[in-house]
This record gives structure tokens, C-alpha cells and sequence, in this order.
């Protein structure tokens, strides 16, 4: 009786340990970017919970007063900005020349078309009046050398409440209340 041989290969079967980080490891840069956590006012009082914008332009403002082009879009660039917690975040990337000093402000410059703000009860509302957004740079940006920045941008907005993700199956629920004609006195 003749055998015959048959290769086994258990690792094509198998998942490598931590590969998940090859993506994370591929698009990161050299050096580790400094986070910037941003907050508004009046976002935070209204009970924002995600934006979508489109932006024309990103500005930083200093100690000063001054304000200093981060990047400049050639056609409006729709943004959708989330807050903290749910983990996402704006990378400007390696592009941004910054100069020496303290920042307290980044502002986002709005162009006109479809703005769209999301509140934490899982309302939608447009705003086309609005020009720009200034978000306060939480224990401020400090550049100590003239030189192109990477920023990582995390946004402080309020979270989903829980009514929010009832609400579609609620209103599917709900009968549409029609004002049904009565019968009394409508024959004869």
C-alpha cells in the first residue's frame, strides 16, 4: 500500500497576534502628533451631539488675537465632526505649517450648502447662517519650534442619550392621528 504525502500548513488557518495595528502602524507618521481636545459653548448648551459642515478653511487663533491659516480647501470639503466618545477624531495632516506661540482657538470657516446638526436626542436641524465655528483648544496649543505640525483634533460633544436610538422604532410605532368624520347627522 503506497502513501501518499500531504503538506499541512496550520498557519494559513490561523490569525496573526496584533494585526489589527499593521493598519494603524502603516498610516501613522514618525513622530506622535499632538492631541487637541476642542469644545464650543454654545454646541455644549444646545446638547450637540455630531456635526456635518462643509468647511472652506481652518484657522488657529493665538494668545493675541491673531489668527493664523492652518489649511486653506479649494472647494468646499463636507466634515463630519463627532465627539469623544465615539472615538473618532480629525487628523490635519503633516501639511500645516505652524508658528512658534500658544493657540486658544481653532477656527472652522463654514461655507454655504448642506450644514447639519444632530442633538443628543437624535434631532436633526440645519444652520446656513452660520459663517464659522470657533472651538476653544482645552489647556491651550503650545508650538515651541517653527515647523510643519500633524494635530490630531478630538471634539467635546455632548453623547447620544438613550432615547435616541428608541426613538425610530417609537415613531414607527405611533399612529399618524387623522381626524376621522363623525357619522351622527350625516344621513338624511
Amino acid at each position: 500500500m503506497l502513501m501518499n504525502k500531504a503538506r499541512f500548513y496550520p498557519s494559513i488557518w490561523t490569525t496573526i497576534p496584533y494585526s489589527f495595528q499593521v493598519w494603524s502602524d502603516w498610516y501613522s507618521s514618525q513622530k506622535a502628533a499632538p492631541e487637541v481636545i476642542l469644545s464650543n459653548a454654545v454646541l455644549d448648551s444646545q446638547f450637540v451631539s455630531e456635526i456635518d459642515v462643509p468647511l472652506l478653511k481652518i484657522t488657529a487663533i493665538d494668545l493675541e488675537g491673531k489668527e493664523h491659516a492652518l489649511i486653506e480647501f479649494s472647494e468646499l470639503e463636507p466634515v463630519r465632526i463627532k465627539g469623544l466618545v465615539s472615538g473618532d477624531f480629525l487628523k490635519l495632516s503633516n501639511t500645516i505649517p505652524m508658528q512658534m506661540g500658544r493657540y486658544t482657538c481653532l477656527r472652522f470657516y463654514i461655507g454655504n450648502g448642506a450644514n447639519r446638526f444632530v442633538y443628543s436626542n437624535g434631532e436633526i436641524d440645519t444652520a446656513n447662517l452660520l459663517s464659522h465655528l470657533d472651538f476653544i483648544i482645552q489647556d491651550n496649543l503650545e508650538v515651541k519650534t517653527s515647523q510643519q505640525v500633524e494635530l490630531k483634533l478630538w471634539f467635546q460633544l455632548a453623547p447620544y442619550t438613550f432615547g435616541s436610538y428608541i426613538r425610530p422604532f417609537s415613531n414607527w410605532f405611533k399612529k399618524i392621528k387623522e381626524q376621522l368624520p363623525r357619522l351622527a347627522g350625516t344621513i338624511g
